[in-house]
């Protein structure tokens, strides 16, 4: 159980991290989307397509309360987070994936093999992994993109993406302590 309390305590300690300021975008106008513009907002569907997914099975499956609060906050904010990048895209002709990557079906999938109380440790590991890849993407868009509108979607993205990580970490230290105190 030591190895488990020792990633909860990096959780917490990456979580802190994570809230670094973001540089402001650096002279993003309203130009073409270069190819990272592309990328981030076909990443950020693909994201979003993975959250809702992996957020509905979390509701039915997870056994804590926490988990499927989680879970129900995910699918509503990731829902949104869809919408706009699907407006986005629209107005600039790109075209999106229409559901997960093939690598986020596979780990959804592999989630929702377990049950129980390690269906929920799964999920919430899974998530507060993905949420810094998500932030990290974020940051790379905002850092590098050249669309002011994609830029913008971008900044806007980051504090909900913390606030899951933040929010993730701390549901998974939760659930920890449950399997502990058993």
């Amino acid at each position: 159980m030591k190895a488990t309390w020792a990633t909860a305590g990096i959780v917490a300690t990456a979580v802190a991290l994570s809230g670094t300021a973001v540089p402001a975008a650096s002279a993003a106008t309203s130009k073409a989307p270069s190819v990272q513009d592309v990328k981030y907002l076909q990443t950020s569907a693909a994201g979003d397509l993975f959250e809702i997914a992996g957020g509905k099975v979390a509701m039915q499956k997870a056994q804590t309360a926490t988990t499927r609060a989680y879970a129900k906050k995910l699918v509503a904010d990731h829902t949104k987070s869809l919408a706009d990048v699907r407006t986005i895209a629209k107005a600039l002709h790109i075209t999106l994936p229409k559901r997960p990557l093939p690598m986020q079906r596979q780990e959804i999938a592999d989630t929702a093999r377990h049950s129980g109380m390690a269906f929920d440790l799964a999920y919430l590991r899974l998530e507060v992994r993905d949420h810094f890849g998500d932030i990290a993407g974020a940051i790379k868009e905002v850092d590098r993109g050249s669309n002011a509108r994609i830029v913008k979607n971008a900044q806007e993205d980051l504090p909900v993406l913390r606030y899951h990580l933040w929010r993730g970490g701390l549901d998974l230290r939760y659930v920890l302590w449950m399997v502990h105190h058993r």
